[in-house]
């Protein structure tokens, strides 16, 4: 996974280059009924308030961490069974899922 820029334009005026964020902390709720933060994005230059749950799915801690045991399970029996390489290089190269 590549640390890029992330890059967001403002959906009402085309500004790409100022934005704040604020963290509203006021008590939503997901479907479990669980309280949880939003996060604002505004855009300085049309003063549009954006939500980031509108465009982006939140992915619970569980999921990732098993996303991330998975991986590593086929990691480990590849080089098992076909000799040591390196994460990056099967990330690359060897990984067919």
């Amino acid at each position: 996974m590549a640390n890029a820029k992330l890059h967001v334009i403002c959906g009402n005026c085309g500004c790409n280059n100022s934005f704040t964020f604020k963290i509203d902390f006021r008590g939503r709720n997901d479907n479990d009924g669980n309280d949880y933060a939003g996060v604002n994005i505004i855009c300085e230059n049309c003063s549009t308030l954006h939500s980031l749950e509108d465009n982006a799915v939140e992915k619970n801690e569980a999921s990732i961490n098993k996303k991330i045991c998975e991986n590593m399970q086929y990691y480990m029996e590849y080089c098992e069974a076909n000799g040591y390489v390196t994460p990056m290089e099967y990330l690359t190269e060897h990984k067919h899922f």
